[in-house]
């Protein structure tokens, strides 16, 4: 009789393991996908303003590791702008993933970008200090495993590069302030993106901005995108 307990003991054990390792693999393959989705997703909605190509994703030891191809000028930029690059890739990413429908953790993963160019070997390290302010990042660009910027420089150089930014009338109103517009009523909206849904909320923001400013979806994106990178915090 013991012995046929304990048979049955193994057995459930042994169904129970199994059923977890199904689950953790069904699990794994959604949050690849939906990494997939969001970071191409990105690339789309950037209206080709960002010099990227051929991503490619996976997922290890909590990182998450994206490998794509970059444009042959981006060797001629300063190491400010191409950093900027990435640092902006990297906060879209982060974002849509902690919002996306499907529950996951993604966004708390650190983010490691590889890309080649020439002769030279770009690798972008962003990591996530305190998993709960997915914004506060500590992150550095090298080039041929020799850091040539970091955040903490960023943030001293915030103002000037703002400043630096040219502004434009879009149907009469100034770029930068339709931009804060659209941010503002974003917070209104979500309590500062705490009650965000994508595919609810999405839509009515670039309407109302839309609506307001008698602007095109494809115009709000291009100004949403130009300054993104120093308004979203």
């Amino acid at each position: 009789m013991f012995k046929k307990r304990l048979l049955i003991l193994v057995l459930l054990a042994i169904s129970l393991i199994a059923a977890l390792e199904l689950l953790n693999s069904y699990k794994t393959h959604k949050e690849m996908k939906i990494l997939q989705q969001e970071s191409h997703q990105i690339l789309t909605e950037s209206n080709k303003n960002l010099p990227f190509s051929n991503l490619k994703t996976n997922m290890k030891n909590n990182t998450i590791n994206i490998d794509l191809d970059i444009d042959t000028s981006f060797d001629n930029l300063q190491p400010i702008s191409q950093f900027a690059y990435f640092e902006y890739f990297s906060k879209k990413l982060r974002f849509e993933l902690l919002h996306n429908e499907y529950k996951n953790d993604l966004y708390k993963f650190d983010i490691m970008v590889t890309a080649h160019s020439n002769n030279k070997a770009f690798q972008y390290n962003n990591t996530l200090p305190n998993k709960q302010m997915i914004y506060k990042v500590t992150s550095y660009l090298s080039i041929n495993q020799k850091v040539i910027y970091t955040s903490s420089e960023f943030k001293k150089d915030y103002d000037i590069l703002l400043a630096q930014i040219p502004k434009e009338k879009v149907n009469g109103h100034d770029d930068i302030d339709i931009y804060l517009y659209g941010e503002n009523f974003f917070n209104l909206l979500t309590k500062y993106g705490k009650y965000f849904n994508q595919k609810r909320d999405k839509d009515t923001i670039v309407n109302a901005v839309m609506e307001e400013f008698d602007i095109t979806k494809e115009e709000y994106y291009r100004i949403y995108n130009k300054y993104y990178l120093f308004f979203a915090k």
